[in-house]
C-alpha cells in the first residue's frame, strides 16, 4: 500500500478484526485480497451450506457483516473505507473494492471497534430487564443509516414467527440437512471455523428458549408502554432482495448488533424461519405486507448471567487473504 493508505500491519489488524463478524455456523465464507491501492472483498462459495444456503442469502449476509466490521476496524486505526459494492459485474463474486482516505478516529467509531472483541451470538435465556425504548430506537436507527429497514416485532407478530420457527424445524429431519448442521456444529476443538462444543448450545434447549423468548400469552407489544420487559425482536429488512441487498443487510445487521453490543445487550442471530421459501414468504405476506423482503431476525435483551461466552475459532489470515505484495504481516 502507498503512504495515502494504511498500512500493512495495520491492513493485517482490521482484517484479522473483520473476521470476527458472525457467519452462518461459523462457516466465515469470504476472502480478501490487497493490492498496491485497494482492499477488496470476495465471497467464498466453498463455503456455502448447500442444505441450508441454497440461495446463499445467509453467505451474503455473513459477507456484509465482515465488511462492516472491516469498516470499523479500518475506522479506529483513522482510516475511512470507501466500499464500491459489485465492481463488476462480470466477477460476482467480488463483491466490493475498498479505498481509504485518511480521517479522526471518533469516541464512538473506537468503542464499536471494541464492541467487536465482546460480541457474542447469545442463545441463553435473556434478563426480564425492559431494554429502554431510547436503546430500541437507537437500533432501528442504526439499520436505517446502514441501508436496510429494521422492523420491531410486536406480540402477534411474533407469534406468527414461532409457528413458522416449529415448521422450519422439521427441515432438520431431512439427511442432509442434518449431516451438514453435524458438520459444522461438531468441531473438535483444533479447527478453526464452524461450532466447538464449548460453544454450543443443545438443539432442543435452543428451540426451548427461543420459544419461549417470545411466549404470546406473556410478550407485551414491542416498543409500547412501560411493561415492555422481554427482549426485543428486530426484523432486518429490505426493499428488494438482490445480492446488492443482501449484502447490505449483513451490513446493517453488523451495525445493530455492535451497537447492541456497545450498549451493553446481548444479541442472538435467528435465520432459520426465512431459510425456507415457503415460510419466508408468509413473512413478508403477513408481516411486512409484501412491501419488504425479510433477510433476518434479531433478538436483543439484557444478559441475565455476567459469565462470558468463549470466543468461536477463527481462520488464520493465511487462509483468508490473498495479497500482489507478499507482506510478511498477512501470514
Amino acid at each position: 500500500m502507498n503512504d495515502s493508505q494504511p498500512s500493512a500491519t495495520q491492513l493485517a489488524a482490521a482484517i484479522t478484526l473483520a473476521s470476527r463478524a458472525p457467519s452462518v455456523h461459523n462457516t466465515q465464507p469470504w476472502r480478501w485480497r490487497v493490492t498496491s491501492r485497494s482492499l477488496e472483498l470476495y465471497a467464498d462459495p466453498t463455503r456455502r451450506l448447500e442444505a441450508a444456503d441454497k440461495d446463499t442469502r445467509l453467505l451474503m449476509l455473513s459477507c456484509g457483516a465482515t465488511l462492516h466490521h472491516l469498516a470499523v476496524a479500518v475506522g479506529a486505526e483513522g482510516w475511512r473505507a470507501e466500499a464500491h459494492r459489485f465492481p463488476d459485474p462480470a466477477e460476482p463474486t467480488r463483491l466490493a473494492s475498498i479505498e481509504f482516505a485518511p480521517q479522526t478516529p471518533t469516541k464512538a467509531i473506537r468503542e464499536l471497534a471494541r464492541a467487536i472483541a465482546d460480541r457474542r451470538s447469545d442463545r441463553r435465556p435473556m434478563s426480564s430487564w425492559p431494554v429502554p425504548v431510547e436503546h430500541r430506537q437507537q437500533l432501528v436507527s442504526v439499520a436505517a443509516e446502514h441501508g436496510a429497514i429494521g422492523r420491531a416485532l410486536d406480540a402477534s407478530e411474533l407469534s406468527v414467527w414461532n409457528a413458522l420457527a416449529v415448521r422450519a424445524a422439521r427441515r432438520r429431519a431431512l439427511p442432509s440437512y442434518r449431516a451438514e448442521m453435524y458438520e459444522w456444529t461438531h468441531r473438535q476443538e483444533s479447527r478453526r471455523d464452524g461450532i466447538p462444543s464449548v460453544n454450543r448450545v443443545p438443539i432442543d434447549e435452543s428451540e426451548t428458549t427461543r420459544v419461549n423468548r417470545f411466549a404470546p400469552g406473556d410478550l407485551p407489544l414491542v416498543g409500547h408502554g412501560a411493561d415492555d420487559s422481554l427482549p426485543f425482536a428486530l426484523l432486518i429488512a429490505t426493499s428488494s432482495d438482490d445480492p446488492l441487498a443482501r449484502l447490505r443487510a449483513g451490513e446493517a445487521m453488523s451495525a445493530v448488533l455492535l451497537e447492541a453490543t456497545r450498549l451493553g445487550l446481548a444479541t442472538a442471530i435467528d435465520s432459520q424461519v426465512l431459510e425456507m421459501n415457503s415460510t419466508r414468504s408468509v413473512i413478508e405476506d403477513k408481516l411486512l405486507k409484501g412491501s419488504l423482503t425479510p433477510q433476518v431476525l434479531l433478538t436483543v435483551g439484557w444478559p441475565s448471567t455476567a459469565d462470558p461466552l468463549p470466543a468461536t475459532p477463527r481462520r488464520p489470515l493465511g487462509d483468508i487473504v490473498s495479497t500482489t505484495t507478499q507482506d510478511p504481516a498477512f501470514g
